[in-house]
């Protein structure tokens, strides 16, 4: 028997119906994941009383010499008495200034103002538990295997020899 293309087409997508809920949450979540690849948030940097967080955040982005277009800088959380330091939440025109202070986080490291500072992508509640989770294998990888070479690389924990 023959078929038309027509005929295989509608037996083929009879079994996935896209209902406009499924669609609005797709839509949603591509929105969101576009939004918060975006951002960029940073730990430790020092709080003040009466701080201006765009003069420290080009101060940073100066240590790993970059000169991103920001458009906007907020702590992330409430003030407490305790002296915990808020993470600052940094928005970004473009994902791709993300990427490349991402990649440049490393030369914190040698600054004497930013040594305690890092860069980390906005992630959502589940991204940060498997973070989490990752971030623990490494841990127990590093104590049973000190030798090696550790590391995490597109969710999984890496491992390779010191040179």
């Amino acid at each position: 028997e023959m078929k038309s293309y027509c005929d295989i087409v509608k037996k083929s997508c009879s079994k996935s119906v896209v209902t406009p809920e499924k669609l609005t949450k797709a839509v949603k979540t591509a929105v969101e994941e576009e939004d918060r690849s975006k951002n960029l948030v940073v730990f430790g940097l020092n709080e003040e009383k009466k701080e201006d967080l765009t003069a420290k955040v080009d101060e940073l982005f100066g240590c790993v010499g970059e000169k991103p277009c920001v458009l906007e800088c907020v702590r992330i959380g409430e003030t407490s008495e305790k002296s915990s330091v808020r993470p600052v939440k940094i928005m970004l025109r473009s994902s791709n200034s993300v990427h490349q202070i991402l990649r440049k986080s490393g030369k914190l490291r040698g600054s004497e103002n930013f040594k305690t500072v890092y860069f980390s992508p906005d992630r959502t509640r589940e991204e940060r538990a498997a973070h989490q989770q990752l971030v623990l294998q490494l841990k127990e990888k590093i104590k049973t295997d000190p030798t090696n070479y550790h590391f995490i690389r597109s969710g999984t924990v890496m491992s390779k020899h010191k040179n």
